[in-house]
């Protein structure tokens, strides 16, 4: 597992990746238990978000834990294709 936490921005960014891109496992947001808050993004800018996806193709998010960030858990932006978000735990730890 990885832990992506207190970045000044967004978590994990994906633009333009190609295909069969797969987002697992992860705390993005948390600590590493996943038990506390530590943010991605800062209260400035309010759209850093934990993962954004845009303009990618055939992408998996899933099993993560998505909370404590700025902006939303997963943001789905301009043409993305074959996108699938399937059990992650978001906003909760």
């Amino acid at each position: 597992r990885n832990v992506i936490s207190g970045c000044g921005r967004i978590g994990i960014y994906l633009n333009g990746a190609g295909a069969n891109n797969i987002i697992a496992n992860n705390y993005v947001g948390t600590n590493a238990s996943g038990t506390a808050a530590v943010p991605n993004g800062t209260n400035e800018y309010q759209n850093h978000h934990g993962v954004q996806i845009q303009n990618s193709n055939t992408t998996t998010v899933n099993r993560n834990v998505l909370s404590g960030n700025i902006g939303a858990g997963i943001k789905l932006q301009d043409q993305n294709n074959a996108v699938t978000i399937t059990g992650n735990m978001i906003g909760t730890s």
